[in-house]
């Protein structure tokens, strides 16, 4: 979206930019309840950028992840990235967004209705059990700081641990070798709350949307250094576009997606 500028520094509700997408949003039926600059710059994947989120009327957020230059480099609607095509476009992006919005906005709603998140300010609604909503984000990070305190042990008695006699286990896949929710289904498998999260839907979303971020972040990881399996790329294809992969897998990553051709070229030259 090279045509709708933001000022890094100053980013905020004043921004002409802001301005711009909140009235390009209300053109495209989504009308924007809050808009709000995050605080502080952050950087992944060696890009830094700042992040503006936009809460609707709805309650669903979209969040645009805005480099130094003042374009935008990745959106995020109710913490999952979205990937746009027409990133030279942003009347066209706006658009895409809104429909995205729209395509989930019953799945989104039952959702909150489930877990009771507190509405943005000045949209009226019954009074939210605060009790209820924060005892359950507690709950999934407790659950995530164990997995990683248990991932910390294993590692340790790994290294200090003399050769076994028999043979190891099948040990786990990496995020590059398995498809987003296989290597999800992996993970929510092996965790101690693999109960819980059997029986609970919230909590499984809850923790299967973090898990998302790590995978795409671990392809990013392994791009650096080698070529991803084409089933996995497949899978990032289907799930982002062919246009998104080859537009970020570029410079250091490169070498993740080196030789790579979607499914139905590799088809035809078979």
């Amino acid at each position: 979206m090279k045509n709708l500028l933001f000022n890094f520094d100053k980013l905020g509700p004043a921004d002409a930019g802001v301005k711009k997408a909140v009235q390009q949003f209300g053109r495209a039926g989504s009308r924007v309840a809050q808009a709000e600059a995050v605080a502080g710059i952050k950087r992944t994947s060696g890009i830094s950028y700042r992040e503006l989120s936009l809460t609707f009327a709805d309650s669903q957020r979209v969040v645009l992840r805005i480099k130094q230059s003042g374009d935008i480099w990745q959106v995020l609607l109710n913490g999952a990235v979205v990937p746009v095509r027409n990133q030279d476009d942003h009347v066209a992006a706006v658009a895409e967004i809104a429909k995205a919005m729209d395509a989930g906005r019953q799945k989104f709603q039952r959702r909150l209705a489930a877990i009771k998140v507190k509405p943005p300010a000045g949209i009226r609604t019954a009074a939210p059990k605060m009790e209820q909503v924060l005892t359950q984000r507690r709950d999934t990070l407790k659950e995530a700081i164990a997995e990683v305190r248990e991932e910390i042990v294993r590692v340790r008695a790994s290294n200090n641990a003399a050769p076994a006699a028999a043979p190891a286990a099948p040990a786990a896949k990496e995020a590059w070798e398995l498809p987003m929710d296989a290597w999800i289904d992996q993970r929510l498998a092996a965790s101690r709350y693999a109960a819980r999260y059997a029986e609970n839907r919230v909590s499984r979303e809850l923790r299967a949307k973090e898990l998302a971020n790590e995978w795409v972040a671990a392809l990013f990881e392994r791009a650096k250094v080698a070529r991803i399996a084409d089933n996995v790329l497949d899978d990032y294809v289907k799930l982002y576009g062919d246009t998104q992969l080859r537009s970020r897998f570029r410079g250091v990553y490169e070498k993740g997606i080196a030789g790579y051709r979607i499914r139905e070229f590799r088809g035809l030259q078979e």
